[in-house]
């Protein structure tokens, strides 16, 4: 499972000081959960730490601690850097990414299309980076006070959709296991579903009206985003409801290009498809890409890849 990876972290951890922490871009619940979580560990042996966070906190997640420690600041010291659920150093950013010269770095994650390009390497077949984080402070032995536990509850139950992507019988009944005893030492489950499950209406309004122009083509259900829009988080899952779609694809217009969300069902593995054709990489059933091209040709591509794909399962 990466219990050797795990003890060489944490004897890392209680030898080293100074660290500044950091996740991907675009962060997601879990990428939120694991950063957060390991910021309070660190908190609880003392250590000297910021964490590098370039975008804002969104109103949902404002009951997360340690918000005092986020910077876009980089002029301060540190001697170790540890980046969180990503695939590669580089998600993080331009303007970290490029900080990182000359320091030890570590990379701790879970996705399968993970490139290992940091110094010290932890990358576990989980469900979410936060269980990585969870099984850590677990093997530290530090008490799980209820900020840690809620956290890491934010982090597991975003990441399994709370508990309901497809994953293998010992993966599931592992995951309970994991939630059942974060919520025995204080975690807020009701607080984590309620920030994942609900969205304000102008969200939810936006998530209905772009939906209505997803087009259903040979088992891809994909969507055209063709404006800036800030309130379509989540629309990829949403979208993956539909039974038909095979492979779900939404690409929405940024300034350099196009961002790419997929999502799949059972044996569909659009992390390789990422991976491979889309600069970018996540899990069998949910990953992402970025295309430097206009968006109806990064359409034209993507649905020749996904459709090529398909006809090759038959």
């Amino acid at each position: 499972m990466g219990i050797e990876e795990i003890k060489e972290l944490v004897k890392i951890l209680k030898e080293k000081d100074n660290f500044v922490l950091a996740t991907h871009l675009n962060y997601d619940p879990d990428a939120l959960g694991s950063l957060i979580s390991l910021g309070i560990i660190l908190k609880k042996l003392n250590k000297n730490f910021f964490i590098y966070f370039e975008e804002e906190i969104r109103p949902q997640f404002q009951f997360i601690p340690l918000k005092e420690k986020l910077t876009k600041n980089l002029n301060q010291k540190f001697d170790v850097a540890i980046v969180l659920d990503c695939d590669r150093l580089s998600r993080t950013g331009e303007n970290f990414y490029s900080a990182l010269r000359n320091k030890f770095t570590i990379l701790i994650d879970h996705h399968q299309t993970n490139l290992k390009d940091a110094n010290f390497n932890l990358v576990m077949e989980t469900n979410s980076t936060s269980e990585i984080i969870y099984y850590l402070a677990k093997e530290l032995n530090i008490g799980f006070d209820q900020d840690l536990a809620t956290t890491l509850l934010l982090g597991i139950l975003g990441d399994t959709l709370i508990l309901t992507v497809e994953m293998k019988k010992e993966k599931l009944l592992k995951n309970f296991e994991i939630v059942k005893d974060l919520i025995e030492k204080g975690g807020n489950y009701n607080l984590v579903v309620e920030v994942l499950k609900n969205k304000n209406w102008n969200e939810f309004k936006d998530i209905l009206e772009w939906s209505s122009k997803a087009k259903l083509e040979d088992g891809i259900l994909f969507l055209l985003v063709d404006e800036k829009e800030d309130n379509l988080e989540g629309i990829a899952n949403f979208l993956n409801q539909v039974r038909e779609a095979k492979i779900v694809a939404v690409l929405e217009k940024r300034n350099k290009g196009v961002k790419i969300s997929l999502r799949s069902k059972n044996d569909i593995d659009v992390g390789y498809l990422a991976k491979e054709y889309l600069n970018g990489g996540g899990h069998k059933n949910a990953a992402g890409g970025f295309l430097e091209m206009d968006i109806n040709s990064a359409k034209n591509f993507v649905l020749e890849k996904l459709k090529e794909y398909l006809n090759n399962l038959v």
